[in-house]
C-alpha cells in the first residue's frame, strides 16, 4: 500500500510484483491504484477522471514529481541531522535504513561521504576513536565504532554482535 512516502520504493517494489507474477503492461497502472491509500489515493483521484491514458513511465513520474522531490531532499537533510541519541548499533541501524533510502534516488555517492556523515553523528568520544583509524568506507567506519562504543560504555549491549555488512553501500561517483 502506497501513501505517499518513499515513492522510489514503491515503483521498484511494483515492477518486481508484476514481473513476478508476470502482469500485463496495460494493467500496472490500475493495480497501482488500488492500492493506494491516504494523500497517494486522493492525490490519483483527479488522475482517474479525465479519462486520460497514461503509460507506466508517465505515471511514474507524475508520482515522482509529486511525492519524491520532497522525500528526497527530506532524506538529505535527515543525513545531516543524524545523531547518536543511544547505542551505536542504533545509530548504525538508523543511518542504515537512511542511506538505503538515499540510493533509491541516486547511485552516485562516495562512500566516503557516507562514511564521513557517520563519523559526523557520533558521541563526540566515539568520533574520535573512529577518526584516528580513517575509515574509507561506512563499513569500516561502522566496525570502528561498534569497538570503540563497547570500550567507552555506548556500544550494542553485552553479548551483542558486529553491525551487518553494508557492502551495497560502496557507491562510487
Amino acid at each position: 500500500v502506497f501513501t505517499g512516502e518513499n515513492p522510489k520504493l514503491c515503483i521498484t517494489n511494483c515492477e518486481d510484483y508484476f514481473e513476478l507474477y508476470s502482469v500485463e503492461p496495460h494493467m500496472w497502472i490500475k493495480a497501482e491504484t488500488m492500492n493506494l491509500s491516504g494523500a497517494a489515493a486522493r492525490w490519483v483521484q483527479p488522475l482517474d477522471h479525465r479519462g486520460r491514458r497514461y503509460s507506466w513511465e508517465q505515471f511514474c513520474k507524475l508520482v515522482l514529481d509529486c511525492f519524491g522531490k520532497s522525500q528526497y531532499e527530506t532524506l538529505i537533510r535527515q543525513l545531516f541531522r543524524i545523531r547518536q541519541t543511544s547505542t551505536v548499533k542504533d545509530y548504525i541501524d538508523r543511518f542504515a535504513e537512511l542511506v538505503d533510502q538515499l540510493l533509491a534516488y541516486t547511485r552516485n555517492m562516495d562512500p566516503l561521504f557516507f562514511a564521513m556523515r557517520f563519523m559526523d553523528g557520533l558521541r563526540e568520544a566515539i568520533r574520535s576513536a573512529v577518526h584516528m583509524q580513517l575509515p574509507t568506507s561506512l563499513d569500516d567506519a561502522c566496525v570502528f565504532s561498534t569497538v570503540a562504543g563497547r570500550i567507552v560504555g555506548f556500544g550494542a549491549p553485552q553479548g551483542g554482535t558486529l553491525p551487518r555488512p553494508l557492502h551495497h553501500i560502496q557507491v562510487s561517483g
